[in-house]
């Protein structure tokens, strides 16, 4: 069971020196809380689809964050600037990036869509992180701009081929054709024009 999800985009940048701070940190908090939690105690790390022992034996910060599930991209300097979701399923990722704030650049976010397709994202200030869930609206907007524009552009065509706006909007009217003469020969010519009759009619 389990809530699956996956990565949409991301915006996760830290310096060399806050990676290697946060590592220590993590490493620390694993050494020091119990493997096995008390059910009525507080959650004090994150210890879904986590192995203590991986955690306290990291070697490098990529290293840490592939125990997490997150993969890291850096530059020649050892900076972060880049994070990819590996594993699956929703973990105690919220705690993760609560514990991960502190060190994470400000600006930074990760967004997710659910298996349900609901979306969140993980922002973060410099200090902390939150979670923040998009503002979706399903109202019309007053007016239709690109509606407006295909009429006005109807409406145009039908006078540059002699349509009336009433051929646009009744489906009886029947475009009929109508002579004019051509002033350089006399003759009739024939340009478009509108009459309303039935379709099919006499």
């Amino acid at each position: 069971m389990g809530y699956c999800m996956h990565m949409v985009d991301s915006d996760f940048r830290m310096t060399a020196e806050k990676a290697r701070e946060a590592k220590k940190m993590f490493k620390e908090a694993y050494r020091k809380a119990p493997e096995k939690k008390k059910w009525d105690s507080p959650q004090d790390v994150p210890r879904s689809w986590v192995l203590f022992r991986n955690i306290i034996n990291a070697n490098t910060f990529s290293d840490l964050m592939r125990e997490f599930r997150w993969e890291v991209e850096m530059d020649d300097d050892e900076n972060v600037v880049g994070v990819s979701f590996g594993g699956e399923k929703l973990g105690d990722d919220d705690l993760f990036f609560q514990m991960m704030a502190p060190f994470v650049e400000a600006g930074s976010f990760i967004e997710m869509r659910g298996e349900d397709e609901s979306m969140w994202r993980w922002n973060f200030d410099g200090t902390s992180c939150s979670q923040v869930d998009p503002d979706v609206s399903w109202e019309q907007e007053p007016g239709c701009p690109q509606c407006k524009d295909l009429e006005e552009a109807l409406v145009r065509i039908g006078e540059l081929c002699g349509i009336t706006s009433k051929a646009w909007s009744d489906p009886q009217t029947v475009v009929q054709p109508t002579k004019k003469p051509d002033p350089s020969t006399g003759k009739n010519i024939q340009r478009g024009s509108t009459r309303s009759g039935k379709i099919g009619g006499a």
